[in-house]
């Protein structure tokens, strides 16, 4: 269905360290089914020794003890649901749509106490948004359909962050509208459970009155060191100065740091992909 590469990263990133250990029943008989490694899954590690925040490969449970009380005596199916392991707060939710023209299939997280309510409806709205805006698009006719590839709108997302202090969301839509190749960018979304309120770039700032200027002088480095021979000075400055515009699109790596992310032609070609900054926090108090 979808015939072509949309350019953006996949993240699997399952809360930061809060893993529930739960036992079963030590007389069971059931035989264990075989353990697999899925490749895809990450996590943030935060071992103190580690310069940065780093990201190292999540295995499903080595054994039944460590499968929360949703375990039915089955390993989740990570292949068909790359949501398995989300915690047992939180469900998958999903939206699809089909037509001779085009193809929704959006994915989203959904917290099931009331008390995030408030971080629900804004999901929710920004899900509504993304849809919106791509239906608008000036389709081709259904009669062109044959002879054209389908408009494509989807997306992936990561916890970045799932504490009580804070939760970061990082939201990779992919889009294809015709052309030579389909359009990736970044969405986040931040909220303090504790205040059951949104965090954004204002608060950031609020926080941390410097680190507008701060953030442009080390994401400027550290994109023109990842980009090497890629990297345009012209470009690079003036995506990164210190404007909150340039900034929005952030999340927190559990208490140590925060990441920015760039769309493509942000700071670079198309063919560069998203860029990334990150800022260890203690560096900003």
């Amino acid at each position: 269905m979808k015939k072509f590469l949309l350019g953006f990263s996949v993240f699997f990133l399952v809360g930061c360290g809060q893993q529930q250990e739960n036992s079963l029943s030590e007389n069971s008989e059931q035989e264990k089914p075989p353990v697999q490694v899925e490749e895809d899954a990450m996590v943030i590690t935060d071992d103190p020794q580690e310069e940065s925040p780093t990201l190292i490969e999540q295995p499903l449970p080595e054994s039944e003890e460590e499968i929360d009380d949703d375990y039915s005596g089955e390993l989740p199916d990570t292949e068909s649901d790359p949501y398995a392991f989300l915690p047992s707060d939180i469900e998958n939710k999903s939206q699809e749509e089909e037509t001779d023209v085009y193809s929704i299939d959006l994915n989203y997280p959904f917290w099931i106490h009331e008390s995030y309510t408030k971080l629900n409806e804004a999901i929710a709205a920004l899900m509504a948004e993304e849809k919106k805006a791509f239906t608008e698009t000036d389709f081709y006719t259904e009669e062109d359909s044959a002879a054209r590839e389908k408009y494509i709108l989807q997306n992936s997302y990561a916890l970045a962050t799932n504490s009580p202090e804070m939760i970061s969301i990082r939201f990779d839509f992919g889009t294809y509208t015709g052309g030579a190749h389909g359009m990736s960018y970044t969405q986040t979304l931040n909220y303090n459970p504790a205040k059951k309120e949104l965090f954004s770039i204002d608060d950031l700032i609020s926080r941390y009155p410097n680190i507008l200027q701060t953030a442009s002088q080390e994401c400027q480095e550290q994109v023109t060191e990842a980009l090497g021979d890629m990297a345009e000075e012209e470009l690079i400055a003036e995506g990164l100065a210190s404007e909150k515009e340039n900034f929005e699109a952030f999340y927190f790596l559990g208490e140590r740091a925060i990441e920015f992310i760039f769309d493509p032609y942000h700071v670079a070609p198309y063919s560069a992909g998203s860029q990334s900054c990150q800022l260890m926090l203690e560096e900003l108090r």
